[in-house]
């Protein structure tokens, strides 16, 4: 059952809050990356059905960076990432990143990213 959904401003990215079972998983739509409900409450001391909604609101909100990696020029994955420079690293031959907020502006280098 989806909990919540939004898809960001330029259409790019659809982020899924969903229950299976007893599981709550967040993810954006057609790409690999999760995260679970379980996983956002530990970490933030929650209960995890208020772990969730906070993280969805700060993806909303511009308080995460999204990291996009293209694969000869089409989106194959998404994520919250935490260290941008150190994810740039991991770029093989026909790939590129994009560093952002849900809202389209651009994260990284550096001296961009929001505080």
């Amino acid at each position: 059952m989806i909990l919540a959904r939004h898809t960001s401003p330029d259409e790019t990215l659809t982020l899924i809050a969903e229950q299976l079972g007893d599981d709550v998983q967040i993810g954006f739509e057609g790409l690999s990356w999760h995260t679970h409900g379980d996983i956002l409450a530990q970490l933030s001391g929650l209960p995890v059905q208020s772990a969730v909604e906070q993280f969805v609101e700060e993806v909303l909100h511009g308080e995460h960076v999204l990291a996009l990696l293209h694969r000869e020029g089409a989106l194959v994955d998404a994520w919250v990432t935490d260290d941008p420079a150190k994810d740039a690293n991991y770029a093989r031959p026909g790939e590129a990143f994009e560093f952002r907020y849900w809202d389209g502006t651009q994260a990284w280098p550096q001296e961009h990213l929001r505080r």
